[in-house]
């Protein structure tokens, strides 16, 4: 038994000291590529034709050597990581207007809720004349936009000319303020219907959707639509957050892989979610991505909701950010998520693991011809024929992995034609709608359609509108016949947003883009559907 037991501990020892002869070979090499670094920087700063900025020069070797390892790790300056902070956190610095040119004029193209802007009571439309002395009539919008820019705690003067022409002097400061998570939010009365765009997984999301979904049913809410479509990620602790107010007890959101075990986690629900009962239906697209991947694979999983659109980004690693002494900083991929029933989520990832197979024509027969000709994009994506893995919920729905979250029904977006995409760009339909919001229209959408509802359901562009607004079209030499006899009726719905937009901000705007909003109409028509989920 004595002899047994020296065995093992020279067994023991052998393998610790292999252990740090590993650690110290790497630590090693590192220190033998750090003096290496150190001494190219040193010979190219004595030898190199032309000076150059030794910063710049490290910070793209940083950059180059994170960009190495994945797509998804990167390097940030100071000055580049506190605005990737500003996106993520919810929080950001100015005095929160936007510029938009129209003609020469420079006007004021948004104002965010909770600015230092909308305080001071600029109002979107106001003109733009004058920023700290300097008139801005003519400038471009990055132009104004560096103008308005500036450090916290500093002050900006404004002279603008608003809505019905005063002239009107404003001194801003500077400030740190809240941004919501949420582009717009709308309610369908005659539906039951709530509409949110969520733009972002920030620190402020589970109390913006939060809010808005409790608003929703005190109205009388009997189906939800969330969209995430171009909605990029988050914060990881904010998606478990909100995804749990959806799932019962005990319900697996998201687990991670890694081979830092400080990174490998398991989130579940600690308790019922408070909106059980509330049926819901999920918009995505291909830039619907990481933490918005995570909250849509997580309700699909669960037979929670349905998910309409185009198969999700593929971004399923986990980065975390580590920060300097200098305000620079880097974020690492350090795991790799997976949905509740084991979907891999990366698209990247997915592709090394794929087996070579023949892809399997009876499969049309449960997904139908379109779902299968896209996936059979993926098996052009991966290089060849892939198996790809499917996975039965507990309701029997069969999901697909391909990377990203495949949807329950591929519906694409519309696409606008060249005629709507220059009027759009070159801001015609913005200085039209001004133009006759301000002249008459404000009075008439005030006194005649005081709902949104009321405005969608009961306004149309008449001949007359449609026809001072090709007039108006004709007048800047922007117009093809051939178009729009095709699309009318898309520039009649946008003559018509343009004027919401005007009068209810962006929710008026994207509420009445539903007319034109293919994936939006037909999650409206999947209302019984997603219903049908609950019970």
């Amino acid at each position: 038994m004595k002899r047994v037991l020296i065995i093992i501990l020279i067994i023991a020892a052998v393998i610790n000291i292999n252990n740090n002869a590993s650690a110290n070979d790497v630590n090693n090499l590192i220190e033998y590529n750090a003096q290496k670094f150190k001494f190219i920087l040193e010979t190219a700063v004595k030898n190199h034709l032309d000076t150059f900025d030794i910063e710049q020069a490290s910070e793209s070797a940083f950059r180059a050597m994170l960009n190495f390892l994945d797509n998804q790790s990167n390097y940030y300056s100071a000055k580049q990581l506190k605005e990737y902070q500003e996106k993520n956190t919810g929080r950001a610095e100015g005095i929160g207007i936007t510029a938009a040119t129209i003609n020469d004029s420079v006007v004021v193209g948004s104002v965010q809720k909770n600015s230092p802007a909308e305080k001071a009571g600029i109002k979107r439309g106001d003109i733009l004349l004058f920023v700290d002395n300097q008139a801005v009539t003519g400038k471009s919008q990055q132009e104004v936009n560096e103008l308005l820019a500036g450090d916290t705690g500093t002050v900006v003067n404004l002279i603008l000319k608003n809505t019905i022409g005063e002239l009107k002097n404003y001194v801003v400061g500077r400030e740190i303020y809240k941004v919501s998570s949420i582009a717009s939010s709308f309610y369908l009365k005659s539906r039951k219907i709530g509409y949110i765009a969520s733009s972002r997984f920030t620190s402020y999301v589970y109390d913006d959707l939060t809010n808005e979904i409790d608003n929703f049913l005190k109205k009388g809410l009997e189906c939800l639509i969330i969209d995430l479509r171009g909605n990029p990620g988050g914060f990881l602790d904010e998606v478990v957050k909100v995804t749990a107010e959806f799932l019962p007890k005990n319900s697996v959101i998201v687990y991670t892989n890694s081979k830092n075990n400080d990174f490998t986690m398991n989130f579940r629900t600690e308790k019922d979610g408070k909106y059980l009962k509330i049926p819901l239906i999920l918009l995505v697209d291909g830039q619907t991505a990481s933490a918005a991947e995570i909250f849509a694979g997580a309700l699909q999983d669960h037979d929670r909701a349905i998910v309409l659109g185009e198969n999700t980004f593929g971004k399923g690693t986990v980065q975390r950010l580590w920060t300097m002494r200098d305000g620079s900083g880097f974020r690492l991929t350090v795991a790799e998520y997976f949905s509740p029933i084991g979907r891999r989520i990366d698209k990247g990832i997915l592709k090394k693991n794929m087996e070579k197979a023949e892809l399997d024509e009876s499969l049309k027969l449960s997904i139908g011809e379109e779902a299968f000709r896209e996936i059979s994009k993926a098996f052009e994506e991966t290089g060849g024929a892939t198996r790809l893995p499917t996975y039965t919920t507990k309701k029997g729905r069969t999901l697909i992995s391909k990377g990203g979250v495949f949807p329950d029904e591929l519906v694409r977006s519309d696409t606008l034609n060249l005629l709507s995409k220059v009027l759009m760009n070159k801001g015609i339909l913005l200085e039209f709608t001004r133009k006759i919001y301000l002249s008459h229209f404000q009075k008439k959408m005030a006194n005649e359609y005081k709902e949104l509802e009321n405005y969608l359901q009961n306004f149309n562009v008449d001949e007359q509108l449609y026809n001072d607004f090709y007039q108006f079209s004709l007048s800047k030499n922007i117009w093809n016949a051939e178009m729009a006899k095709i699309d009318e009726q898309n520039i009649k719905n946008l003559i018509k947003s343009y004027l919401a937009l005007w009068h209810w901000d962006n929710s008026g705007f994207l509420a009445t883009r539903i007319f034109d909003d293919k994936v939006l109409n037909k999650a409206i028509s999947n209302s019984e559907k997603a219903k049908s989920l609950i019970n």
